[in-house]
């Protein structure tokens, strides 16, 4: 990219010469390459930073020097249409809060009462109509159409459990509270999921249209009918969403591993 730009700075001060342009585009090129090789130096510290941190996690001495992978890896396992909810137990915030219940209620020999449902994720619909007071018989719900509604409400833990004193109280409450976070959470993360798959069909079908503009740019070029500055042009713009399309890649890999985290790194996402 900096190469191309590099090009364009001196078609411009040849076009300067000539009296075809102006001498600001040319400044405002060189602003743009001293950019572009400012991103440049960016990228590297990142690559070198990220490079010493994969080195400290495998045992190795943090010098940078670690060969990696020329491509991202490719994802092509489809998320599951549904998640048992058990597998959140795995957090460490609903971890710590459901053994504060079963401390809490130890004894009155009611730790039983703060298992979880046998319940499942869904990530296709939205969230099913389901009584509160029944949430722990139902056998189902959904995730994906927001939080509109308490999923534990205090009427509804007093109707599964016998409260005894303040910190019994206490602990439910932060244990209903964890479980609403880590909901909302995975939710979120579905929906980052789902909205970076669509951002990546756009990018896509932009790539399409402009590696098309491209090859036609350079035909016009080789017979005369087109500069080589707006070739230049055509493909800065090819480059740019080349760079967008792997970002996005990135992003996707990232929201992937966020869900993966928010369910509690179940088995079920790899």
């Amino acid at each position: 990219m900096i190469g191309a730009m590099e090009q364009m700075q001196e078609i411009n001060a040849f076009r300067v010469q000539v009296g075809a342009a102006k001498e600001s585009d040319v400044v405002q090129l060189q602003a743009q390459v001293v950019k572009y090789e400012e991103n440049l130096l960016i990228l590297q510290y990142s690559e070198k930073d990220v490079k010493r941190s994969i080195e400290l996690l495998v045992g190795r001495y943090p010098q940078g020097v670690i060969e990696l992978a020329s491509a991202l890896p490719e994802v092509e396992e489809a998320i599951p249409s549904e998640i048992p909810l058990s597998y959140l137990v795995n957090r460490p915030d609903i971890m710590v809060s459901q053994y504060a219940v079963e401390k809490a209620f130890y004894e009155l020999e009611m730790t039983k009462a703060s298992r979880w449902p046998s319940l499942s994720l869904s990530s296709n619909g939205g969230w099913g109509n389901i009584p509160v007071l029944n949430l722990i018989k139902t056998p189902l719900f959904t995730v994906g159409g927001g939080l509109v509604s308490p999923i534990f409400t205090w009427g509804a833990i007093k109707s599964n459990i016998e409260i005894q004193n303040q910190f019994q109280q206490q602990a439910v409450t932060l244990y209903a509270k964890s479980y609403l976070t880590a909901l909302d959470e995975v939710e979120g993360n579905l929906l980052a999921l789902k909205t970076v798959d669509q951002r990546i069909e756009k990018s896509e079908e932009a790539l399409s249209y402009l590696g098309r503009t491209y090859e036609l740019s350079q035909v016009q070029f080789r017979v005369g009918n087109e500069n080589m500055f707006t070739l230049l042009q055509k493909q800065m713009q090819l480059l740019n969403e080349q760079t967008n399309r792997l970002n996005l890649d990135c992003e996707r890999l990232v929201n992937r591993i966020n869900l993966y985290q928010s369910i509690g790194g179940a088995a079920v996402l790899s």
